[in-house]
C-alpha cells in the first residue's frame, strides 16, 4: 500500500545540502541509516531518497520535499549540467599567490601580507567587516581595500544548507551600485551588516558571509555534540537564552544555538586589556565576576569575554556593539552620506537625536556635522530631515525597511 501523496513525489531532485542528485526509492534496504536533513534514524524497510554516488546518504521522503529544503524542480529525464565554477581571483604572481586580482576589486591588484607579526586592530576586512588582527590578508596599496586570505577565497557561487537555491556572492558597495547597498539585514542572524553577502537571485534572501561560513556538522565550544540545521523553526538559543529565528540543533539533546551566537568572534581586542579576549560560554565558580567596562556583575553561568592571561571579564554586549560588523568609513544612506568612526574619543560625543552619550565603543555615526549613537537614531535623523525639507524629490522608500529588525512588531 502506498499513500496517494507519495505516488506523486518527484523521482529525481537536487538539494543544496548534497553535491549529487538523489533519487526516490520505495525500499532503501537493510542497514542503519540516518536522514541527511533531520538527522533521525531512517527505517530501510520503507522508502526515501538516496544518492547513487554516496549510497549511505539517504533522506526521508518528507524531509527531502520540505518547502525550505527542496527548490520544487523535478529533474527526471533532464541531463546533469556541469557547474560553471567562477574563480574569485586571478593569480598575478604565482609564488604563494603573492599578488592577485580579485573580482570584487578589479581596478587594482591585491598583495598578500602573511601577518602573524603586527596586530592590525584598525584594519578591517571588506568582506566580513572584522579586524585583520594577526591573520594573513590581501591589501590594495592604492586605496586601502583589504580582504582576509580566507575571505578572498570565498566561492562566487555557493550551495548551502541555509537556503534551497544556489547563492551568489556580491560585494557590498554604495546604494547606487548594482552590486548592492552598504547595509543589509542578514536573513539568518538578523544583524545589520555592511560586508559581502550571499544573495538568492530567486528569493529576497541576503545572508552575511559569516553565517554562510557555518557548515554541517558544526562543532561549537559551547556544546559537546555536533550541531545541524535540522529544521526552520525558531527556538531558544542555549548560549544566550534568547529566541533565535534560525538555529543549529543537537540531535543528541535539546540544545539549540542561534546564528548570532554561533558567529560571535571567538577572539577580539578591547582597550581595557592588552591581550586578546576569548569567549567563555559559562563556568561553575563560587566567586563573583565584574565587567571591566560597565562595572556591573557578570553572570559566570552565561557567556562572556575573558582574558586568559589577566582574568579580565566583560559582558558580550560591552565588547560586541552595533558597529562591530560595520565597516568604518564613508557610507551611503538614502540621499545622504555618513561616516562610521571608531568611538575612541577622550570624551564620548553626545548623540544629536537622543541627547545621550554615545556609549557604544564599537563606533559612532557622523553625518552633517552631527554625531549619532545608533542606527535607530540615524533613521530618526534622516526621517526628520526629510520631513522638514520641502523638496518633493527627497524620498526614502527603503530606509525604514533597511534598518527595521524583523523581530520588531
Amino acid at each position: 500500500m502506498i499513500h496517494r501523496d507519495c505516488v506523486y513525489l518527484p523521482r529525481v531532485i537536487h538539494l543544496t545540502r548534497h553535491k549529487h542528485r538523489i533519487s526516490r526509492s520505495y525500499f532503501i534496504g537493510p542497514g542503519k541509516f540516518v536522514c541527511g536533513v533531520c538527522r533521525l534514524e531512517l527505517d530501510g524497510r520503507y522508502g526515501g531518497y538516496r544518492c547513487s554516488v554516496c549510497p549511505d546518504y539517504v533522506i526521508h521522503l518528507r524531509c527531502a520535499t520540505r518547502e525550505d529544503v527542496w527548490d520544487g524542480i523535478e529533474l527526471e529525464g533532464k541531463p546533469e549540467e556541469e557547474e560553471d565554477i567562477q574563480e574569485p581571483f586571478q593569480v598575478v604572481v604565482s609564488r604563494k599567490c603573492k599578488v592577485i586580482k580579485h573580482y570584487s576589486h578589479e581596478d587594482h591588484q591585491l598583495e598578500l601580507d602573511e601577518g602573524g607579526v603586527v596586530c592590525h586592530e584598525s584594519i578591517r576586512c571588506s568582506a566580513c567587516a572584522l579586524p585583520v588582527y594577526l591573520d594573513p590578508y590581501y591589501k590594495c596599496s592604492t586605496c586601502g581595500f583589504v580582504l582576509h586570505k580566507t575571505c578572498a577565497n570565498l566561492p562566487r557561487k555557493l550551495r548551502h544548507e541555509l537556503h534551497k537555491h544556489t547563492l551568489t556572492l556580491r560585494p557590498n558597495t554604495s546604494s547606487g551600485d548594482e552590486n548592492g547597498y552598504n547595509f543589509f539585514n542578514c536573513t539568518v542572524c538578523k544583524r545589520l551588516c555592511s560586508g559581502f553577502k550571499y544573495v538568492c537571485e530567486c528569493c529576497d534572501v541576503e545572508i552575511d558571509v559569516r553565517c554562510c561560513s557555518i557548515r554541517e556538522p558544526f562543532i561549537h565550544e559551547s556544546h559537546r555534540h555536533q550541531l545541524f540545521l535540522t529544521c526552520s523553526e525558531a527556538k531558544l538559543c542555549g548560549a544566550c537564552n534568547k529566541n533565535a529565528s534560525t538555529v543549529l540543533n543537537c540531535v543528541d539533546c535539546e540544545f539549540a544555538l542561534g546564528f548570532d551566537c554561533a558567529t560571535l568572534p571567538h577572539k577580539v581586542k578591547h582597550k581595557c586589556d592588552t591581550h586578546f579576549l576569548s569567549v567563555c560560554f559559562g563556568e561553575e565558580t563560587s566567586g563573583q565576576y565584574w565587567c571591566e567596562v560597565c562595572e556591573t556583575r557578570v553572570d559566570p553561568n552565561k557567556r562572556f569575554y575573558t582574558c586568559e592571561d589577566c582574568s579580565t571579564t566583560l559582558h558580550i554586549n560591552c565588547v560586541i556593539g552595533e558597529f562591530t560588523f560595520w565597516r568604518p568609513g564613508l557610507m551611503s544612506v538614502s540621499l545622504y552620506q555618513a561616516t562610521v568612526l571608531p568611538n575612541v574619543f577622550a570624551s564620548r560625543p553626545c548623540c544629536h537625536m537622543c541627547l545621550s552619550r554615545c556609549e557604544d565603543t564599537s563606533g559612532v555615526i557622523y553625518i552633517s556635522d552631527k554625531y549619532l549613537c545608533s542606527s535607530k537614531c540615524l533613521e530618526k535623523f534622516i526621517g526628520i530631515r526629510i520631513t522638514l525639507s520641502k523638496s518633493p524629490t527627497l524620498e526614502m522608500p527603503l530606509f525604514g525597511q533597511l534598518f527595521r529588525s524583523e523581530q520588531e512588531p
